[in-house]
């Protein structure tokens, strides 16, 4: 079995993985203290980091939220399910969604 290699990075993106290999490289992933987020593995440090940046805003819109996972290529729906965040919509525009914060934080 030939030994399963890849860089180690604040994000490591796992959809390209070989499909035959990805549950491997998700367990790795998971001891090397990253969190699973959507199709990526974010390292814990940049989650927390992320998290913190989310929570400076004093009215999260998904857009804002958008923007600050935008800058590392993570989905911030995905992100956001991952850290516990929760939509709240305050109108019919997309625009109007507001994201509330877990309740334990």
């Amino acid at each position: 079995k030939a030994k399963l290699e890849f860089e180690l990075s604040d994000v490591v993106d796992i959809a390209n993985a070989p499909k035959e290999r990805k549950e491997e490289l998700v367990h790795k992933l998971l001891q090397a203290d990253y969190i699973i987020v959507g199709d990526k593995a974010v390292s814990k440090t940049l989650f927390e980091n992320i998290k913190q940046a989310l929570q400076k805003e004093q009215t999260l819109t998904l857009h804002k939220a958008q923007r600050i996972c935008d800058e590392w290529g993570i989905s911030a729906a995905e992100f956001l399910k991952a850290a516990g965040y929760t939509l709240k919509w305050k109108g019919l525009d997309e625009s109007s969604i507001i994201v509330e914060a877990p309740k334990n934080s």
